[in-house]
């Protein structure tokens, strides 16, 4: 009866951690008009009964190297990705949103060993209105 009880209780548990799993996918991809620069959004949606959404910005040479974090944040609908020139990309949001992580440089590997590029500056944009 208890191997029975135990048994119950862990497909309980793996059924509650089934309906908590995240569900990742790229929800924008925006190249810079030389195409040297990749910036690609990632949205991880899940959470069960409380659905949360986490946002992830990275940016990338062209050839998917060199990938690097530089924003994060969570509760941001409407996020838009709009590079003016080659090396400033404008990262629009709704008040709101509750960035964690955010860095306003990026340069590759290769620039830096082999000055070609300015690094990539990335300038938050708040947009007016409502909270989303």
């Amino acid at each position: 009866m208890r191997s029975l009880l135990k048994l119950h209780v862990a497909m309980l548990v793996l059924l509650v951690l089934a309906g908590c799993s995240m569900q990742k996918r790229e929800a924008l991809r925006a190249e810079s008009p030389n195409q040297a620069v990749v910036a690609t959004l990632m949205e991880e949606v899940g959470g069960g009964a409380t659905v949360s959404a986490v946002y992830d910005l990275y940016l990338s040479s062209r050839n998917g190297g060199d990938r690097k974090l530089v924003f994060d944040a969570t509760y941001c609908g409407g996020i838009s990705l709009e590079w003016q020139g080659n090396n400033t990309l404008v990262v629009q949001y709704y008040p709101g949103c509750d960035i964690h992580t955010f860095q306003n440089t990026w340069w590759s590997k290769q620039d830096i060993q082999n000055p070609s590029l300015p690094p990539v500056e990335i300038i938050l944009n708040r947009r007016p209105g409502a909270y989303r």
